[in-house]
């Protein structure tokens, strides 16, 4: 590994791409925006274990929690491949430009699309449960385990974060609350205690319902306003990227042009820590209890357009729009 920046290279591609841990972190996926899937070992040394090709351009990549599969979101289809030979096992057709998620049970994907959410049986190859979003059209769509469920859908400038819940095929909304400005992404931490969205910077906001809080506890009222009260409330926002220094310039890239968005965020397992990567081309590491940034990663030349950690290892990966992907060891890594 190189010392200077402790990330090891383990890919240099072209386009846009994604990249996921499996569930237990033995083995790291990449996704690409040519259709291609590539496949390392994680463990002292990275292995590369293989290579496959979709017939579309790879959007997402969801590891199964349960079984040893993976599967990709592409711009009309599922694909569904066995782990971790990337032998091709399924594939529905879906419309999924709002993001899809595995349920808990492993079994069933929900899937987002325009103002819809459908559960997908896949191993009936069939739809069981749809439901509606509140407004707007679904940008993206987070899990926690337990079947918990966060959509983002914007519409007119706003951004509509709807909480669900996914239990035994079925898909019901237990509350919602709007957001000034558009968002890109929506994710979950593990306890589904925080929900992290961004865009232009990066918010992490309390979900009350999902942390047990009582309707009593949030102020009364319908489900509707629970999330909402609290969101509006003194110190519902956990958490600001646009109020630190480091990240002011994320609009900018090195070379003078003007860039995207951030991409999606990252939780660590215990929800203290969240992994951000800029259109800066740097990765930030903010601790959530000091509300500070504890890490910033130099190595990508472009933005950077995809990261994941690996739960209970110092070890993260990332891809970006200069077309490398990279593991890094953050015990040897240094600000």
């Amino acid at each position: 590994m190189n010392s200077a920046d402790s990330s090891h290279v383990l890919d240099v591609h072209e386009g846009p791409c994604v990249v996921r841990f499996s569930p237990r972190g033995q083995i790291l996926v990449a996704g690409h925006i040519d259709g291609r899937l590539s496949a390392w070992s994680v463990g002292k040394n990275a292995r590369f274990i293989g290579r496959a090709q979709s017939d579309e351009s790879v959007l997402d990549v969801l590891f199964s929690p349960r079984l040893s599969v993976l599967v990709t979101r592409g711009p009309r289809r599922l694909c569904g491949w066995r782990v971790p030979d990337l032998e091709r096992s399924f594939e529905i057709e879906a419309e999924s430009d709002g993001g899809a998620v595995f349920s808990s049970d492993g079994w069933h994907v929900c899937v987002a699309a325009g103002r819809s959410l459908a559960l997908q049986d896949l191993r009936e190859k069939r739809v069981v449960c749809e439901g509606l979003l509140p407004t707007g059209n679904a940008v993206d769509v987070g899990t926690a385990p337990g079947g918990k469920l966060a959509v983002a859908s914007s519409e007119g400038g706003r951004t509509t974060l709807s909480l669900w819940l996914c239990e035994d095929g079925t898909l019901r909304q237990e509350g919602e609350a709007v957001l000034e400005g558009d968002s890109r992404t929506v994710s979950l931490s593990g306890d589904g205690r925080l929900l992290s969205v961004s865009a232009q910077h990066v918010r992490v906001l309390e979900t009350p319902f999902f942390s047990g809080a009582s309707r009593a506890e949030c102020g009364g009222g319908p489900t509707e306003r629970v999330l909402a009260g609290a969101i509006a409330g003194a110190g519902a926002v956990v958490f600001d990227s646009q109020r630190l220094v480091e990240s002011k310039s994320n609009t900018v890239s090195r070379n003078g042009s003007r860039t995207r968005s951030w991409c999606r965020s990252v939780f660590s397992a215990d929800g203290r820590l969240l992994v951000g990567g800029s259109p800066s081309g740097r990765i930030f590491l903010w601790d959530l209890v000091r509300r500070a940034s504890i890490r910033v990663l130099d190595g990508h030349e472009g933005e950077v357009t995809s990261v994941d950690m690996l739960h209970g290892q110092a070890m993260l990966s990332s891809c970006g729009g200069d077309g490398s992907i990279r593991l890094w060891d953050l015990k040897q890594t240094r600000r």
